[in-house]
């Protein structure tokens, strides 16, 4: 399925999630994740990872059900498509849309209309992440959502040479020219959050939980912030089947 299809299927899927919850909880009390890695951490891992375990969580509470990926891919889809990103819009209220407003303006103040396509996208990871029970990855989605109940805000990070040996094969590059390009995109990454969010991406005090994936496995982490979400939903195990 690409990109399209799946920001497609999002949309209809929330769309008849919500309209067939008479009781739903207010925007940004359900359960998300954000996922903020360093380049060949392994953060898409993860997130599929994770997706598996909860989807194997023996569990009839609806905070753990029919949970969803929100990738790179997807954000740059809404964010360059008009239609997708009218009815991303549409699954919230107004009302609620005008408090996300208020939060994007207290990031960027008045220089909000030199830094557009970072409002858009802050904008709308608040409003993905409002509706709760998605896994988002990268884009500055920890700060994009910072404040709202649901949140749980991971970050990956591993020593540079085992980030080369897992990138190298994906990246079809030798170790120096993949080492060049992980280096660049660390570079990348941490002076968009210090450009346009004025924040230090490493700051570990940004995060709920900070892993190296060098010492400990995709799985483990997977199953610590299953259990995480099992705390902060009431429930007191994960039983998989």
């Amino acid at each position: 399925m690409d990109s399209n299809a799946r920001v497609e299927k999002f949309i209809s899927d929330t769309k008849s999630g919500l309209a067939g919850n008479k009781k739903r909880l207010p925007p940004g009390t359900l359960p998300f994740v954000t996922i903020t890695s360093q380049s060949g951490a392994g953060g898409n891992l993860l997130a599929k990872q994770l997706l598996e375990h909860i989807e194997q969580c023996n569990s009839d509470n609806p905070a753990l059900q029919e949970w969803r990926i929100f990738d790179k891919s997807m954000c740059q889809l809404v964010l360059t498509r008009e239609h997708l990103a009218t009815s991303m819009n549409d699954l919230l209220d107004e009302n609620y849309h005008s408090q996300i407003a208020e939060f994007v303006m207290g990031i960027f103040g008045d220089q909000g209309m030199q830094n557009v396509a970072y409002v858009r996208l802050s904008r709308f990871l608040r409003t993905v992440a409002s509706l709760g029970k998605v896994i988002i990855i990268g884009h500055g989605g920890a700060m994009s959502t910072h404040g709202l109940a649901g949140g749980n805000h991971l970050r990956l990070v591993a020593p540079l040479p085992a980030r080369v040996a897992r990138m190298a094969p994906v990246l079809n590059l030798d170790e120096a020219q993949t080492l060049r390009e992980i280096q660049q995109r660390d570079r990348d990454r941490r002076q968009l959050w210090k450009t346009h969010y004025h924040i230090d991406s490493a700051d570990p005090e940004n995060y709920d939980l900070v892993c190296n994936t060098e010492r400990l496995s995709i799985d483990t982490i997977a199953d610590i912030q299953l259990s995480l979400l099992l705390e902060q939903v009431g429930e007191k195990q994960a039983v998989t089947g």
